[in-house]
């Protein structure tokens, strides 16, 4: 039977028609298998970023994250823009070569995206998001590049992981400001007391004998001031007794308040 006769040539529309559809099953296979792959990551990510209170490691959670979105999604390129003195910092670049993280952009490549396509010639398509910030005061984008066309799928599981991100660094800062508030004076910003029985404590458990030296200072008369002059002017010298005592302490020493009117 030679290729082109008429039983080979009959039967080559269902061969077509098979290999067609085989392909798009296979195709739809491998978006599933990659779906599932980012929704992955992405609960991991989530799940990683409980409870952490440290802004650096939410943020290494997120290019590790990142990272292994971009192994999912070939010929991707994310990164994270942040604003900083009067332009942007590249603080993220999952995908892309060296030396392009810590770079620093104009803040008119939100708007004229060729300031990309001079970093990364290569990289065809761009995709700007401000996180549902506007746009022209946000502190936080993210630029999605791609030699082809980014599917809309792909854009959501960066733009996820980024709120994921964002929402994790919040909280971060809300618990620094709820421990801060928890441990120092609401007036003068010195630890307070609790903090401050704390410190020596810890500097007498892990320094050794003769190291560790106290200093109490005590304001006489401090009550005059207040009947004097009135209790504001008494609140301005605690603030200005504290700050000298601040910056007169040296690499190690702490300044705390020990007094309950205060």
């Amino acid at each position: 039977m030679t290729w082109n006769s008429p039983t080979v040539i009959g039967v080559l529309p269902q061969v077509l028609l098979m290999a067609v559809l085989t392909r798009g099953i296979y195709l739809s296979m491998l978006r599933q298998e990659r779906t599932a792959a980012r929704e992955s990551l992405l609960a991991r990510a989530g799940h990683a970023m409980l409870g952490v209170t440290d802004v650096e490691k939410v943020r290494d959670v997120g290019r590790q994250t990142a990272n292994g979105l971009i192994a999912v999604c070939p010929g991707i390129i994310l990164l994270v823009l942040r604003r900083h003195r009067g332009g942007l910092v590249v603080s993220t670049a999952a995908g892309a070569p060296d030396g392009i993280r810590g770079r620093r952009l104009d803040l008119d490549v939100i708007s004229n995206q060729a300031a990309f396509a001079a970093l990364l010639p290569e990289i065809r398509e761009w995709h700007i998001d401000a996180l549902g910030a506007d746009p022209a005061t946000a502190d936080v984008y993210i630029a999605v590049g791609g030699r082809r066309r980014v599917a809309p799928d792909v854009m959501d599981s960066f733009r996820n992981l980024s709120h994921q991100v964002v929402l994790a660094e919040n909280g971060c800062h809300a618990h620094a400001e709820l421990e801060h508030r928890a441990h120092h004076d609401d007036l003068t910003a010195l630890p307070n007391r609790a903090k401050f029985q704390r410190a020596i404590a810890d500097a007498l458990t892990c320094d050794p004998g003769g190291t560790v030296a106290l200093l109490n200072v005590d304001l006489d008369d401090f009550k005059q001031v207040n009947d004097g002059y009135g209790h504001s002017a008494g609140d301005e010298l605690l603030i200005e007794v504290a700050s000298r005592l601040t910056a007169a302490g040296w690499r190690r020493a702490t300044a705390a308040t020990n007094s309950r009117c205060c």
